[in-house]
């Protein structure tokens, strides 16, 4: 065979390429069926399903890595409920809400092409996933989430509650 349609172990060089969005939606749902087999553990009688915690997991995963995944594709449009709504990191008012409007707010906190901001909830210990529909961790108790600004503000260790609406976030604070 000629050209692109050459098969390569069973495949078209066309169908190896595959689309990016291919590529992020594989990657997802690799990671999300992984990582839901190996949050069974951190599940605790009553609070998140091990569903939660990898769509937790999978969700602050997908914002620190905006500048290498283009909006149109971000994972963020399968984690984040419809009506999520997003609050301020310096006072906790509110910041943004909807899904739609909240994915676009988060990437224009990238920089020209520079990494944008880090939110690490397991830098410092695993979040509390212990409440129903609910993720925390709180820098007093040292299970806060490690922030990286790009405002060259210095790093710093947020406590922050995150709600879910089934298994997607809907309410997001940090502080």
């Amino acid at each position: 065979m000629a050209g692109n349609t050459k098969k390569t172990k069973g495949f078209s060089n066309n169908q190896r390429a595959g689309s990016s969005r291919r590529k992020v939606l594989v990657t997802m749902a690799g990671a999300s069926l992984s990582a839901m087999a190996t949050k069974g553990a951190e599940a605790q009688a009553g609070g998140l399903s091990p569903t939660q915690i990898a769509n937790f997991d999978a969700a602050w995963q997908a914002f620190n890595n905006m500048a290498s995944i283009p909006q149109d594709q971000s994972p963020l449009e399968w984690l984040l409920d419809a009506d999520v709504r997003v609050f301020r990191v310096s006072d906790d008012n509110a910041w943004e809400s909807g899904r739609d409007n909240v994915i676009a707010k988060f990437y224009g906190l990238l920089v020209n092409g520079k990494p944008g901001p880090i939110f690490d909830p397991r830098a410092f210990g695993l979040p509390d996933f212990s409440n129903p529909n609910m993720a925390k961790g709180n820098r007093n108790k040292g299970n806060g989430a490690l922030w990286i600004d790009t405002d060259g503000s210095p790093n710093d260790i947020l406590s922050y509650t995150f709600k879910f609406k089934g298994n997607l976030l809907g309410v997001l604070h940090a502080r």
